[in-house]
């Protein structure tokens, strides 16, 4: 377990009240740190309730890590203690980079956000829209889209596209099965007219490889990885990468089941999920958004200007609609926040003001295997919360991460 609540800059750090005291003087740099000790007893005591494996937590504002623990075990089996450098798989988390690559065509004139997605990949079905479905025979009855599917439709989640485990109709077609590509099936309602979580985000990346010639891994190779300096962040692990790999878990009723990991994983990459990485390699990627589109080092990643666009309400007055479970096993109903939160292009927004929480404006997702984060602009800071088990989003996981996020904010300094 290794801390970072220390300050290595030259300044003060004093409680920051929200009643106007203006701290900031001439000459006086000052960062943010939070009390490392509380924090991680208030973690430690909330895993060890829900019996959970293990987990990571990392804190980063906008120029360093400033809290970075790992709690439990990495591989049960083999009594390995969990660490910070361990590898997790991300899932959906993934969404999040492949929109940061798409506003990247943006800025090189490939692409608009308003443009339908059938302009740049004519080979795309006309869509359709279910009207009916028989869940006994199998069939269905469909009609023409009221409208164009449009890219701001995909990375917002109004296209109409759902998954296997928020989607009845998609569960029962696919007998059960994950289901890929679900814009080969009609569509759940006409493209903007509802939110609805669903695999857009991987047609996404079908039309970076179609605009760039690349691979959805090697654009974001080029484009994002190795300019972010995230080595330790792909698709794909050989044999000796995947020691370092935290097992999956699934937990039922008689407690947490661990899968063992394969020799090697190999992934051509999706861009709506299938990443793996590290929390401090994420950290870097969440630091993009905190530095107004730069890397670490000040080397541009995208313009300012359209980092602050991905942060806006591109839903308008449309409800984030929760989501209802079709396979409890993967997922419970989620998202936090539905009937409230509102979503940019590829982050959910937080629009509800709570006590000791994140505040209005903060963008966030996570990942199937129940792997969270957050990016504050308003406190600078970024945070990130890595498990490995299913189902996403049940009750122990919010606990666990509304304990993270409660602590967080109690114990913030400057």
């Amino acid at each position: 377990m290794r801390f970072l609540g220390k300050s290595h800059r030259k300044g003060v750090c004093l409680m920051m009240r929200r009643r106007g005291l203006k701290m900031a003087k001439k000459g006086v740099e000052m960062t943010k740190r939070v009390h490392s000790e509380k924090l991680t007893k208030q973690l430690n005591e909330a895993l060890q309730s829900e019996g959970i494996p293990g987990a990571v937590a990392l804190i980063t504002t906008k120029e360093q890590i400033i809290y970075d623990a790992a709690f439990g075990w990495s591989n049960v089996e083999k009594s390995e203690k969990m660490r910070s450098g361990c590898l997790f798989r991300i899932a959906s988390m993934t969404k999040a980079i492949t929109s940061l690559c798409v506003m990247q065509l943006v800025e090189k004139s490939l692409i608009e956000i308003d443009d339908p997605i059938r302009n740049h990949m004519p080979d795309l079905p006309a869509f359709q829209v279910f009207t009916s479905f028989d869940e006994n025979k199998g069939q269905f009855k469909t009609r023409p889209a009221a409208r164009d599917m449009t890219i701001k439709h995909l990375l917002t989640h109004t296209a109409g596209l759902a998954l296997w485990f928020n989607s009845p109709t998609l569960f029962n077609l696919g007998e059960g099965k994950k289901m890929r590509q679900s814009w080969r099936y009609p569509l759940h309602h006409d493209p903007g007219e509802r939110w609805t979580y669903g695999d857009a985000t991987a047609l996404l990346g079908e039309l970076i490889a179609h605009k760039t010639g690349q691979s959805i891994e090697a654009y974001m190779r080029q484009n994002i990885f190795d300019p972010l300096q995230m080595s330790d962040t792909g698709f794909s692990l050989n044999k000796a990468q995947t020691c370092n790999l935290v097992t999956l878990h699934h937990r039922d009723e008689q407690g947490f089941k661990e899968k063992p990991n394969p020799d090697e994983i190999v992934e051509k990459g999706f861009g709506d999920g299938g990443l793996i990485t590290t929390a401090s390699d994420y950290a870097k990627f969440m630091r993009v958004f905190l530095n107004k589109g730069r890397s670490d080092h000040g080397n541009p990643v995208l313009r300012p200007d359209l980092i602050l666009e991905m942060g806006k309400n591109h839903i308008g007055d449309v409800e984030l609609r929760r989501q209802i479970s079709s396979d409890p096993v993967s997922a419970k109903d989620f998202p936090q926040g539905a009937g409230v939160d509102r979503w940019g292009l590829g982050f959910q927004i937080t629009a509800q003001k709570r006590p000791h929480m994140r505040p209005v404006g903060s963008l966030s997702w996570g990942g199937l295997f129940n792997t969270k984060f957050w990016i504050d602009p308003q406190n600078e800071i970024a945070a990130v919360l890595l498990m490995q088990y299913l189902p996403f989003d049940d009750e122990a996981h919010i606990r666990v991460l509304n304990a993270f996020e409660t602590g967080i904010y109690q114990s913030l300094v400057c």
